[in-house]
């Protein structure tokens, strides 16, 4: 499946806007992407790809119980392989 979005602008606490991307959709289900689920995004030059990351099955199971794991891997980026 392919889609043409636009790149959009977020709010920046004090200085402006800053690039954004919303991605939302009932393609996202069909296509195996559910909610809470994490993902690893890769970014390079012109190409942005988004892949499920199978491996953190039980971080997301886990992160169901306790939200604040997930953020608290957030914001250490923490990745896993």
């Amino acid at each position: 499946m392919e889609k043409i979005i636009t790149v959009g602008k977020t709010a920046k606490p004090k200085n402006g806007y800053i690039e954004s991307l919303t991605i939302s959709g009932n393609y996202l289900k069909q296509n195996g992407f559910e909610m809470g689920d994490l993902v690893k995004l890769v970014v390079t030059k012109n190409e942005i790809r988004i892949i499920k990351n199978v491996n953190t099955t039980l971080l997301t199971q886990m992160g169901a119980k306790n939200p604040h794991l997930l953020t608290m891997i957030e914001n250490l980026s923490l990745t896993t392989k």
